[in-house]
């Protein structure tokens, strides 16, 4: 009996002891990770978020992506190795970041090829729900070397529904620097012209009412397309363009908007002047991974005449630029 009671009374201190052994690693554990998170806290900038929730939101994601993509990705021994850890990376956090977009079962959703380009396809059950018997065609954005259809679906569910035509393709072209210019342009061309072609008999599109639309590099991707498809007279005629934050020069990169980056964002995980360099430079087939130099030097305008450097800085300081976007 004996024995018993200090059999008992030895269980009960065992777990006595694990409890507290628990209790002071969740209590370590909070405080490690309140140290880190006051440790990577950087404000962003004011003009970013219109809400409180959407300003919240934002901090968490810039924090996590900063710590799990950003900062690996400047100890990077090569450009190569940095753009594949970055694609890697960046898939990986979209699966973990957006998992739960919405669902819209009024859409189908299909993964197809046309013309040998892998596209992401959306269109109504129902054709006489939708608000127009028109088409978009979606270029993602990613500097011409990262993101595809995958990456980029949470977006283009939600564009999808919001938008409510007869068709929304998202797609998927080819990156640098493994494909070089002009051939993400011309895939996304391709899917242009089948869409033309097949889209009025499969979907009940209008050819004459079709929207390209694109962020980012998606951006300049949209804007090329247009402007090449008038250059040669195509008919029908692409019914209009969006172009979000589209990127569309690298003669200047000492733009008031490159300034504004190095004032309130530089650490951040945004993308930053340096990798804009070495995406685009990829893209028009420049090694980038014997040559990083190169991208210092277009973003210090180093890679432009000085002639074509003089006309960059008059139209900068031009008094045509509100106060805000002036250089301090």
């Amino acid at each position: 009996k004996i024995m018993d009671n200090e059999h008992s009374l030895w269980t009960i201190v065992k777990q006595a002891a694990l409890g507290c052994l628990l209790a002071y690693l969740a209590i370590s554990g909070f405080i490690i990770s309140l140290m880190i998170a006051v440790s990577i806290y950087r404000p962003l900038p004011s003009q970013m978020g219109v809400t409180r929730r959407d300003r919240l939101r934002g901090q968490i994601f810039e924090s996590f992506t900063r710590l799990v993509y950003y900062y690996p990705s400047r100890i990077c021994p090569s450009a190569l190795s940095m753009l594949y850890w970055t694609r890697w990376s960046m898939k990986r956090l979209t699966k973990l970041m957006d998992p739960w977009f919405d669902s819209h079962p009024e859409l189908l959703m299909e993964t197809k090829t046309w013309s040998g380009v892998k596209v992401l396809v959306y269109h109504p059950r129902d054709q006489s729900s939708t608000d127009s018997d028109g088409a978009i065609v979606y270029m993602h954005g990613g500097g011409f070397g990262i993101g595809d259809i995958e990456m980029f679906e949470s977006l283009t569910n939600a564009m999808a529904k919001q938008i409510n035509t007869r068709l929304f393709v998202s797609v998927e072209y080819r990156l640098a620097p493994e494909t070089i210019f002009p051939g993400s342009l011309e895939d996304c061309e391709k899917v242009l012209e089948y869409v033309i072609a097949n889209g009025p008999a499969t979907y009940g599109i209008n050819p004459n009412k079709i929207i390209v639309m694109g962020d980012s590099a998606g951006g300049n991707l949209a804007a090329a397309m247009t402007q090449r498809r008038k250059r040669r007279g195509a008919k029908p005629k692409i019914y209009g363009q969006v172009l979000m934050y589209p990127l569309l020069q690298l003669s200047d990169m000492q733009t008031p908007s490159y300034h504004l980056w190095e004032r309130e964002m530089k650490g951040l995980s945004f993308v930053d002047p340096r990798s804009v360099a070495f995406y685009y430079l990829w893209y028009a087939g420049v090694d980038m991974n014997a040559h990083p130099e190169y991208a210092i030097a277009a973003t210090q305008n180093r890679h432009i005449s000085e002639e074509t450097r003089k006309i960059s800085e008059q139209v900068r300081h031009s008094l045509q630029l509100s106060c805000s976007w002036r250089l301090p």
